[in-house]
């Protein structure tokens, strides 16, 4: 009986040895993992806050800004590379050209054809990068009709580029302005004949001078009323011009890349007209378009307006508008189908030529002896 008690006795210390031992085990086993969880914890867990998120960058911002800053690089490598082919050309053609000791071209100066006694003188005004060899055909022919032909060349036009970028419209006006009141001196009717900037020259001259009185009558052959757009993609050329020019920065001056506006091939290309164009004197043309807009009714007197319909260079339904507008009761308009820009060697500058006779001659009164008429301005 001791002997199976203390067995039974034995056994169930051996059995609480066991269980305590266990729990050692597993007391030990739970504090050796319990900084490892702790650890664990630690990381995974990120710490609370209550800050938004910073704010995303826009993906798209970086490459339009790079497109924009690559296209202004771009235009001004365009400017520079074009500044110097211009230049170059610019050389290579001035130095095939003869001047006198004033610095104008040869045979681009002002020069008269017919009876210096006549009581009619016929004014001539040539347009933009022209000369007074622009009426090579027309002032013959008109002078066969004893008329006193006077080719004027305003200042700038036919002198070296540099010269040329100097020339102001006041110059133009001013200068059209005395050769008015010389032939009024010596010639008791006085007509003018002016052509694309020429026109626009002498609607200015006649506005801002009061000259209506000394002019029996202008011929407006193509004038520069308003440029045209025809060869200026999507937007107006005017537009072009001034959104580009303020942008340019070492171009001064425009090559043209046209030859003159003539339907007959013969007249595409005067060699007395100036391929290039400074920026100054474009951007003053514009100006004194402006400047006539809207004046038409300060015009009283008559006026033969001669369009060509296949122009290039100047709006002809601008031309019209104006024209609509002129107070004068004696006035008329032709356009001519056959014709360019360059009307006045065109195909049908005979029919032009026609045309202003018969206007000149329709408003002259008969042979008079030579009258002085008083040069007082009206106030």
């Amino acid at each position: 009986m001791h002997t199976i008690a203390w067995q039974v006795v034995s056994h169930s210390a051996n059995v609480n040895l066991i269980c305590v031992g266990c729990q050692l085990r597993s007391i030990r086993d739970f504090r050796m993992q319990e900084p490892e969880n702790d650890f664990i914890d630690k990381v995974e867990t990120p710490p609370s806050t209550n800050e938004p998120p910073p704010p995303t960058r826009r993906r798209w911002f970086r490459p339009i800004a790079g497109g924009i800053l690559f296209l202004i690089i771009l235009f001004y490598v365009i400017d520079l590379v074009h500044w110097l082919v211009v230049q170059n050309n610019l050389a290579n053609w001035e130095a095939t050209i003869s001047r006198d000791e004033a610095g104008i071209r040869a045979d681009c100066a002002s020069y008269s054809i017919g009876p210096e006694h006549s009581n009619t003188a016929v004014l001539l005004v040539h347009g933009i990068n022209a000369s007074p060899q622009a009426f090579y055909k027309l002032a013959p022919r008109l002078s066969k009709s004893q008329w006193f032909c006077r080719c004027l060349r305003l200042p700038g036009f036919g002198e070296p580029v540099p010269a040329y970028a100097k020339a102001t419209i006041e110059n133009w006006v001013e200068s059209l302005d005395n050769e008015i009141m010389d032939l009024k001196k010596r010639h008791q009717h006085v007509f003018i004949v002016a052509h694309s900037l020429g026109a626009a020259v002498t609607i200015r001259c006649m506005i801002e001078k009061q000259n209506s009185p000394f002019v029996d009558g202008l011929i407006l052959a193509a004038p520069a009323i308003q440029v045209s757009s025809r060869r200026s993609p999507i937007l107006p050329t005017e537009f072009w011009h001034t959104t580009l020019g303020a942008m340019l920065v070492f171009t001064h001056n425009l090559q043209s890349p046209f030859g003159e506006d003539a339907l007959d091939p013969n007249e595409r290309t005067s060699p007395f007209r100036t391929p290039f164009t400074p920026l100054r004197v474009a951007n003053r043309t514009f100006d004194l378009i402006r400047q006539n807009k809207g004046n038409a009714h300060q015009l009283d007197l008559p006026v033969l307006m001669c369009l060509a319909q296949q122009d290039s260079v100047i709006d002809n339904l601008a031309a019209e508008e104006f024209f609509h507008q002129l107070p004068h009761s004696d006035n008329r308009i032709i356009v001519f189908k056959n014709s360019a820009h360059a009307i006045l060697v065109d195909y049908q500058w005979e029919d032009l030529a026609t045309s202003i006779t018969t206007f000149i001659e329709s408003r002259l009164p008969p042979l008079q002896p030579l009258q002085r008429p008083s040069l007082e301005r009206p106030e």
